[in-house]
């Protein structure tokens, strides 16, 4: 290809076809890289320094010492936890809070997939890579990526989701702009095998090179074209004004345009990564300006003063000459000579010479530790100015003077915490844009079926409605509005680290004030409370966005002051409470209601108990009645009885008459006549039973009307 350099004016320019897109392009990305040249090397330089992989350098001045101080390891370690250090809490909220439960059911739905994409996905482990090329490079990125329902290699099906790609700062480029609402396109470099790239493009792969081999691979010691080992490099490229994506092989060198597809996700911004995580910009350029650069001269001071403190406590011993008269006294500080005593064979000449002060002679190292202390001081000095660069306190790093009070503390954990909350705050926003194209894609391709699955939605609370329609409706208005209507966020400080203490009494405050804000308001005077209600329903809200844990709130508070409300209105419908003299009446004529009931109750009771004697006196009358009739039918009986032995006697005497003649006639006479007196007396037998049966009858009756005359007397 040409390397001649002329002006164009449209895409156009490049040529025709195929080639000339790929020369457009390849001229777009030799441009990016022309002009993050310097930031990409100084990255490396950063890299190197982190890791501790560059060797001392030549031109320092301390080169007799080997060790350093590597202050951009301990920043970095000590700024990224607080930037960053778990997994977001997604919240999906309707945009105008209406209460539509269909609205409600999706935004529950949807809050749900983004956590089960938040696991599944291993986001947490990409924002982590993001976070620290943030902290290190001043510039973070990622990369979504949708992958529809598939099989494995053993055919299982694989379900689709959403993939975030944690994207290199070599292997990512975007257009030129004064700022990234500026940019045009974007792009990242993705890595592919001899058999992936067939798999993936077909036979035009074969056109483009293996010019990528592992890091600290010597390619000098296997063929160029290992396809095993190496691999091609292919930039994929998303233009927001074409809404096109193109992938293109060798995109440097000799270009090969692999595929060019319109729009796949249809995003609302087109790009499916958010804007990256920048650092120190300034206007005018998307270049941005790592930490270490400003505070590197510091550094290197660090260095220099370390290496020295180094070479002086290498150099600081104890060394000592002695008189040669006296061998015996090289031992005194050899190991193992503590309290003991060492034997002197000319002991006059060494009291002579004034003894052990006369027998050794010290190197000097006051001057040497005099100036170590400088050093010490000088790197404290040095560190100190660091910090106040780098805006790291020391109450940040966990590191105080004991004389300090809390409230120094306090204050000096809050002026470093004004720069470390505007960090906290561009992380909090990068998480959210990528929560929030999760969102759009899980909105625009999740099939109903997934979206029922990831969200558990047989176990959600969905009141009187029909699981299955409101769930599809739900599935509807995701279809049409897709994020429009919905607003995705992330909890509150819900990717740092929260101390515990604090938020619990962050808690407590939040319900003391509400508390003695609720119990204020109940001492309202009823007749104002319900033209008050509204605007203590928004001093609620307001005081409760306040406090951190009161954004918890919002939404129950809001339903109870709207339920408030409508029982306030459904009492207003309601008659009048009536005055205290109506309630005095009302009570008075209750009591005289009750007291003519219960005269009445009596007069009945009485009517009641005389209708039940007279009952037993009649029951008594008729009993009375049958006893006499019964006396009668036995007197009428023993009357017969009586002729019937008259007849008998006459008979008896007639028979006298002619006895000798009618002796057998008389004998059979008397045979019907016991019969017959026997039967008699059986008749009388059951009518005396029959009496003494209705006296027993009269007796139980006149026992009952005595028990219901007292009673009703009671």
């Amino acid at each position: 290809m040409s390397d001649t350099v002329f002006p164009v004016d449209d895409p156009k320019d490049f040529g025709p076809g195929l080639a000339g897109v790929g020369e457009r392009w390849q001229a777009e990305l030799k441009a990016y890289e022309h002009s993050h040249k310097e930031w990409l090397l100084t990255c490396r330089d950063i890299q190197r320094r982190y890791r501790e992989d560059d060797p001392i350098r030549a031109d320092d001045q301390a080169v007799i010492g080997s060790s350093r101080f590597n202050v951009l390891w301990s920043n970095i370690q000590t700024l990224v936890p607080a930037l960053y250090s778990r997994a977001p809490i997604p919240v999906v909220t309707r945009r105008f809070r209406d209460r539509d439960p269909v609205a409600r059911v999706a935004s529950t739905v949807l809050q749900r997939a983004l956590s089960y994409t938040i696991e599944a996905s291993d986001m947490d482990d990409r924002i982590r890579h993001a976070v620290l090329d943030y902290a290190l490079y001043a510039r973070g990125t990622e990369w979504a990526r949708y992958s529809p329902p598939s099989e494995d290699d053993q055919g299982r099906p694989v379900a689709e989701a959403v993939e975030w790609d944690y994207v290199h700062r070599d292997d990512f480029a975007h257009g030129p702009g004064k700022t990234w609402a500026d940019v045009d396109w974007v792009s990242r470099t993705v890595r592919m095998t001899r058999a992936q790239g067939l798999e993936r493009f077909g036979g035009k792969f074969r056109k483009v090179d293996l010019t990528w081999s592992p890091p600290g691979e010597n390619r000098a010691e296997h063929d160029r074209d290992d396809e095993v080992i190496n691999r091609a490099e292919i930039a994929e490229i998303w233009c927001k004004s074409e809404r096109k994506v193109i992938f293109i092989g060798n995109p440097l060198q000799d270009p090969v345009i692999l595929e060019i597809t319109p729009d796949p996700l249809g995003l609302k911004d087109f790009f499916p990564c958010p804007a990256p995580l920048f650092g120190t910009m300034t206007t005018g350029t998307l270049v941005p300006v790592p930490d270490f650069k400003e505070y590197r001269d510091q550094a290197r001071e660090l260095d220099d003063l370390t290496g020295r403190i180094q070479a002086l406590t290498s150099a600081i011993r104890m060394n000592f000459g002695y008189n040669a008269r006296f061998p015996e006294l090289s031992r005194i500080f050899d190991e193992g000579m503590e309290n003991q005593g060492i034997a002197v064979e000319d002991w006059s000449a060494f009291a002579t010479n004034n003894g052990m002060q006369g027998a050794f002679s010290f190197v000097p190292v006051d001057a040497m530790i005099s100036t170590l202390q400088s050093l010490i001081e000088a790197r404290q000095t040095v560190k100190a100015d660091l910090y106040e660069i780098t805006g790291i306190a020391d109450i940040v790093r966990g590191s105080t003077a004991p004389e300090e009070t809390a409230t120094a503390q306090r204050i000096k954990g809050r002026y470093a915490g004004l720069r470390l909350s505007d960090r906290q705050f561009a992380v909090a926003r990068f998480v959210r844009d990528m929560l929030r194209l999760t969102g759009e894609i899980i909105a625009e391709k999740f099939s109903p079926m997934t979206l029922w699955e990831v969200s558990n939605f047989p176990a959600m609370d969905h009141g009187n409605e029909n699981p299955v329609v409101i769930f599809m409706q739900a599935v509807d208005l995701l279809r049409n509005e897709k994020m429009r209507g919905f607003q995705i966020d992330i909890e509150d400080q819900s990717t740092i680290a929260l101390d515990d203490g604090e938020d619990k009494r962050d808690r407590m405050e939040f319900l003391a004030a509400l508390g003695q804000f609720i119990g204020n308001a109940v001492q309202l005077p009823p007749a104002m409370a319900p033209a008050l209600l509204p605007m203590l329903g928004k001093m609620v809200l307001f005081g409760a966005r306040g406090f951190r844990i009161g954004a918890e709130m919002e939404v129950t508070i809001e339903d109870a002051m709207t339920g408030l409300a409508k029982q306030m209105e459904q009492q207003a419908q309601q008659p009048p409470q009536p005055t205290p003299e109506m309630v005095k009446a009302q009570a008075a004529a209750q009591v005289a209601q009750i007291t003519a009931q219960t005269k009445q109750a009596e007069t009945q009771a009485t009517l009641q108990i005389e209708g039940m004697k007279a009952q037993a006196a009649a029951r008594q009358s008729d009993a009375q009645y049958a006893i006499a009739q019964m006396t009668y039918q036995t007197k009428e009986l023993e009357f017969q009885a009586l002729q019937m032995r008259l007849a008998a006697d006459a008979r008896q005497a007639e028979a006298q008459n002619a006895q000798d003649t009618t002796d057998h006639l008389l004998r059979l006479q008397d045979a019907d006549l016991s019969a017959m007196d026997q039967d008699h007396q059986h008749a009388i037998d059951w009518a005396k039973i029959g009496i003494e049966q209705q006296k027993v009858d009269i007796a139980e009756d006149a026992a009952e009307a005595k028990e219901d005359e007292s009673e009703g007397k009671e």
